[in-house]
């Protein structure tokens, strides 16, 4: 299972641009959580890819980027403290609320209403991806 991915490699999962990685983590909105070398490798990790996909799925709802800065970082703050392991986690997002969920969730709430992410459904995209790249 990777856990470790380059830039190169989360815009081949996640529907962000090149330069709007670049611009999210030169603004310190959302960057890799490593960085090496005198190259300065940026590694970006599977809980970062999470972070990616909920700003995504936020600015195509049409949120602010003043709201995306204050959830993400309620966020990444939630992620950092949860009592089980992140891939079993799914997120619901409603205003400025966030839902964390052990599992999958089931709502008869308007999907208008609210965002859903399933990390382990993000988790099954990532390696699908790249088992699929390591076949080709």
């Amino acid at each position: 299972m990777k856990s470790l991915f380059t830039p190169k490699e989360v815009i081949a999962v996640i529907d962000v641009s090149y330069r709007q990685l670049q611009y999210w983590d030169h603004s310190k909105f959302i960057g890799p959580t490593i960085r090496k070398g005198a190259r300065k490798t940026r590694m970006f990790t599977f809980k970062d890819l999470v972070l990616l996909e909920t700003a995504v799925q936020l600015r195509e709802k049409g949120y602010s980027v003043q709201r995306l800065r204050n959830i993400i970082t309620n966020l990444r703050n939630l992620v950092d403290n949860l009592p089980f392991p992140l891939v079993d986690v799914t997120l619901l997002f409603r205003g400025d609320e966030i839902l964390v969920f052990s599992g999958e969730v089931t709502t008869n709430l308007n999907p208008k209403e609210f965002i859903l992410l399933s990390v382990r459904r993000l988790r099954n995209h990532v390696n699908a991806h790249f088992s699929e790249e390591a076949a080709a």
